[in-house]
């Protein structure tokens, strides 16, 4: 599973797991996509999903809900764009 940084590019990365997948015998269509992102934004959301991801998770700071919550919070409204 890639984790979406700066610098990172996941359309290299994508086009690497395609390669792997027909060496390997296996229909990239077929394989369940997840990526990770430490600071979710729309273009790189919108990215993942044009490649192919069907999944996108974030991270939650181990803290109280005073910090949790607010991240959570941005990244339920950066998911209702897609929605």
């Amino acid at each position: 599973m890639p984790l979406l940084r700066p610098g990172y590019e996941l359309a290299r990365g994508v086009k690497m797991l395609r390669e792997a997948a027909a060496r390997a015998g296996r229909r990239y269509d077929d394989l369940p996509l997840k990526v990770s992102t430490i600071a979710p934004g729309l273009d790189s959301v919108k990215q993942a999903l044009d490649l192919g991801f069907q999944e996108v998770e974030t991270f939650v700071p181990s803290t109280g809900p005073e910090k949790a919550l607010p991240v959570i919070d941005n990244f339920a409204e950066l998911a209702a764009q897609f929605h």
